[in-house]
């Protein structure tokens, strides 16, 4: 993106080429996951979030002419996308920051084997695999879509629960500290699940007047999944957490 703004990943491996490019791309990937985590994006839902792979950036490049009384007088490529309200600067403060609300928690399950985590720890990774794609995402319904798809990967018992009842409970208790909050995060769900269902079921995008729901349920979305991880070695299984999380919500 024509800046000086770049990491290298580096990946030791031992592989013919073309696999271990392979595996280094998927490494990368997953530590990319960990970091999007982070990104100022999951506080401010107009915020995408532009920390990829370079190569594979989610901006839009759509090429133009422009013509003066029928004349071509140039022609090129427009960054239509490329804007970020909120830069995202990654120094001592923020990792500091960072390593207060989970880092290297999400860090050091990087360097365990699958075997080696708990089905509980499995599940969050692949669930944050899927939250990176809200991080990075490039209009609101796609955002607001992984948002919620992520949420039911981690809060549902089953395919047979209710989306629309037991996820907004259960966010509820877990972040929510005062009846009121809670009355609020349950409230603030229902009105991101009717926008996720008619863009599911009706193809209606999310309009910009109606970001006021998605500001709220985004940081939602990432204190629940926070809650989450600083239990990651409390339980074993994602059904004994949220059987823990129930007998709260009934206590």
């Amino acid at each position: 993106m024509e800046t000086d703004r770049l990491t290298a990943a580096v990946c030791r491996t031992v592989a013919e080429p073309i696999k271990a490019v392979e595996i280094a791309l998927k490494e990368t990937e997953e530590a990319l996951d960990v970091l999007r985590y982070f990104s100022p994006s999951n506080r401010y839902a107009s915020t995408p979030a532009f920390c990829s792979i370079a190569g594979s950036e989610p901006v839009s490049r759509p090429k133009h002419l422009i013509l003066r009384n029928r004349d071509l007088i140039s022609a090129g490529i427009t960054m239509t996308t490329l804007r970020a309200r909120h830069p995202w600067r990654i120094d001592d403060s923020l990792m500091s920051k960072m390593k207060g609300v989970g880092f290297d928690t999400l860090a050091s399950l990087l360097t365990k084997a699958v075997s080696d985590r708990t089905e509980l720890q499995n599940d969050f990774v692949d669930a944050l695999a899927i939250y990176s794609k809200s991080c990075i995402a490039q209009n609101f319904t796609d955002k607001l879509l992984y948002a919620v798809l992520t949420l039911e990967s981690v809060l549902l018992k089953d395919e047979s629960e209710s989306l629309q009842k037991n996820i907004g409970e259960r966010m509820a208790f877990m972040i929510g500290r005062s009846l009121e909050a809670r009355i609020a995060i349950v409230d603030n769900y229902k009105k991101a699940y009717t926008l996720r269902s008619r863009a599911v079921h009706h193809g209606r995008q999310v309009r910009r007047e109606e970001l006021d729901v998605l500001e709220e349920f985004i940081p939602n979305t990432w204190f629940t999944l926070n809650w989450i991880v600083e239990r990651l070695e409390q339980f074993n299984t994602k059904q004994e957490m949220i059987e823990h999380i129930d007998d709260i919500k009934f206590s």
